[in-house]
């Protein structure tokens, strides 16, 4: 199966410990300068392209306007996975127009992809929406996940939330929407997640979560 678009291709992770910082820095990394981080870096994209496969292997096709398919998640692939899942599926040459996502809570790791997704033009737009007791309660986490999307250009807010929504335009057209118990931040139990290609539900939450981002709508 054809995996998500990788934005350094040229990468070998045999050689990838034998670089110069210099070689590093000229492929678009951080200079770090030791390592056992660099090769750090380089397992972590690996897993989050392992479980976007994982996530693609149990969606396999996006569903048809009109129709839905429901998944159990058992701990193999992420919430958030789904989106590099549902690229993978979606052709060669198709991006993410537009994302919106309503959650409870998200995590470094998870920032650091939606960064490279948009920095590789995988995703062009974005609207997140988390929990103000997620901003409360893990700050360094929301601040990140604030400064490193807000840098980008994108947008960024948190309010009375425990909706969780991940809204998905796709370039040729599709729209869909993608809904369940599913928390973003990481899958250690049984969830449910429905994924439906239905352009009416998809703007009826759009102008919710658009809403929630502008506190025009209050809980």
């Amino acid at each position: 199966m054809k995996m998500a678009k990788d934005p350094y291709p040229e990468l070998d992770i045999e050689r990838y410990t034998e670089l110069a910082a210099e070689e590093i820095d000229t492929k678009g990394m951080p200079k770090i300068g030791k390592t056992r981080h660099e090769r750090k870096i380089v397992r972590q994209r690996l897993a989050w392209l392992d479980r976007e496969t994982n996530a693609a292997d149990a969606i396999q096709r996006i569903p048809a306007k009109g129709h839905e398919v429901f998944l159990i998640m058992t701990g193999k692939f992420h919430g958030f996975d789904i989106l590099g899942g549902i690229l993978d599926l979606a052709g060669e040459g198709v991006t993410i127009d537009d994302l919106k996502i309503a959650t409870l809570g998200f995590n470094r790791d998870q920032t650091d992809r939606l960064a490279e997704m948009i920095d590789a033009g995988q995703i062009k737009r974005v609207v997140f929406v988390v929990s103000n007791l997620f901003s409360e309660k893990n700050g360094d986490e929301y601040d990140y996940l604030s400064e490193t999307l807000t840098a980008r250009g994108q947008v960024v807010a948190n309010t009375r939330n425990h909706t969780k929504i991940i809204l998905i335009a796709l370039s040729d057209g599709r729209r869909l929407v993608v809904h369940g118990s599913l928390n973003l931040r990481r899958c250690n139990n049984f969830e449910q997640v429905a994924i439906s290609n239905d352009p009416q539900t998809f703007d009826f939450l759009a102008a919710f979560i658009h809403d929630a981002a502008t506190g025009t709508i209050q809980a």
